[in-house]
């Protein structure tokens, strides 16, 4: 089993993936071990060669069972899912290598990915969200309330707003409101008006707030805004019924937001346990925090001091700062069948950046900074650092709705392994304060 499974030999495409090591994911950690032993036991026991040590790759017995149990696996989440039966947890999906030099375009490979979202959604529900409906999407949702105005933190003097009240929305009408200068909490009330603008009430305002975008991510009203943390239930609800596949990782894989210059608040870094893998387009999704745990939140201030980002996350693969210290990120892959296929390029107002590919880019070392900047993965399919700096609001939501310039979405481009060479490229002067377990190893 160890032969087969953790040495695979030529002619055995079957790429094993590792979970990290989190606790909590004992049992998660056992169904691995037992899909394991079942892929042993049908490709041993049933091919009707006992004899075998291993997957013989000139037997055209073995050959041919396993080419028929390769060719019988779904090719991405939702067509596992439209098959039905299928409960959340680990699956075999075949994934299509496109750029293996040994093997032609177009072979398929078995991968053991997680699979979220197994409940198909009904009719044609739409979670990008047309002109939102508040009285459903509100409860369940956390909002920020900014009520004034700042310039200060910046790298000018123009005003931007600040969050002086947390808002969680409930059902019938109550909002549970935490101010910020005291954490005093207070339960308010909501309601949805005639002319769709929504009244908020709680300490001692009374304010009226409408939608300001089709997304339903901002409100505003007079002297007034709130940018959404969390979606509601209902929206929530649909996010969580797509079907989703996420690729465990073993080895640790993190992205630091350090606070300095134009970042305020407490630095960040965002630890990432599994991470969203679209198929068949072999990429793996920067913004999806479905499996992560992160320190800290902070707010950066920019375009001249304008306008307030807030962060609880920092972006996989990616060194983003503002006028301060370096960020770092860490992708690690090994124990994985993929690598990376991309460079890692500043971007973004006076940027630096550098980036270490090791073991097969399979292990990348990010650093970045700048002015409103990062050092950042190409673009799929292009030499286009993304530019991660957003506008008012909240960067979990906003990062969802595509690059702030370009409103494409947050990818990174990977393939299956295969030799390449080490190298290191970029400047960042500042890597001395870098977390341990990003240096080289």
């Amino acid at each position: 089993l160890k032969s087969l499974l953790l040495k695979p030999k030529p002619g055995n495409h079957i790429d094993t993936v590792f979970l990290g090591r989190s606790g909590s994911r004992h049992n998660m950690l056992q169904q691995f071990a037992e899909r394991h032993s079942a892929l042993f036991q049908l490709t041993i026991s049933k091919l009707g060669h006992r004899d075998h040590a291993r997957i013989c790759s000139t037997c055209p017995t073995c050959n041919s069972k396993y080419a028929s149990w390769v060719s019988q696996l779904a090719r991405s989440a939702s067509e596992l899912v439209h098959r039905g039966g299928c409960l959340e947890g680990l699956h075999w999906l075949g994934v299509e290598s496109f750029d293996s030099p040994e093997m032609p375009r177009g072979i398929i490979r078995p991968v053991l990915l997680y699979v979220c979202g197994v409940h198909i959604m009904q009719g044609n529900a739409d979670i990008t969200g047309e002109v939102p409906d508040m009285v459903t999407d509100l409860p369940g949702s956390r909002w920020g309330l900014c009520t004034e105005r700042s310039n200060l933190g910046g790298a000018g003097s123009h005003y931007h707003w600040m969050v002086t009240y947390d808002i969680s929305f409930e059902s019938a009408g109550v909002m549970h409101v935490v101010q910020k200068v005291d954490n005093e909490k207070r339960v308010g009330s909501w309601q949805v008006l005639e002319d769709g603008s929504v009244q908020l009430c709680a300490f001692a305002f009374n304010l009226r707030v409408r939608p300001q975008t089709d997304s339903g991510t901002e409100l505003a009203g007079e002297e007034v805004a709130a940018f959404m943390i969390e979606e509601g239930t209902a929206k929530r609800g649909s996010i969580e019924r797509v079907p989703r596949s996420y690729l465990p990782l073993c080895h640790p894989n993190f992205s630091t937001l350090p606070t300095g210059g134009t970042v305020h608040g407490t630095s960040l870094r965002t630890d990432f346990h599994m991470v969203r893998l679209l198929l068949p387009e072999l990429c793996v999704s920067l913004c999806d925090f479905s499996f992560t745990s992160a320190e800290g939140s902070c707010y950066i201030v920019g375009s001249n001091g304008a306008c307030r980002t807030d962060f609880t996350h920092a972006l996989f693969g990616t060194a983003q700062g503002s006028c301060g210290p370096a960020a770092f990120s860490r992708i690690d892959l090994r124990g994985t069948p993929f690598a990376v296929a991309a460079k890692f390029l500043p971007t973004g107002c006076g940027p630096r950046g550098c980036a270490w590919h090791r073991c097969n880019e399979q292990h990348i070392l990010v650093a970045g900074t700048g002015g409103q900047g990062a050092c950042a993965p190409t673009f799929p399919g292009t030499d286009d650092p993304q530019y991660p700096c957003l506008d008012n609001g909240h960067a979990d939501q906003l990062w969802q709705l595509g690059g702030c310039y370009t409103k494409k979405p947050f990818l990174l481009q990977v393939r299956f392994v295969r030799p390449a060479p080490d190298q290191k490229y970029g400047n960042c002067h500042d890597v001395r304060h870098a977390p341990q377990e990003w240096r080289l190893d």
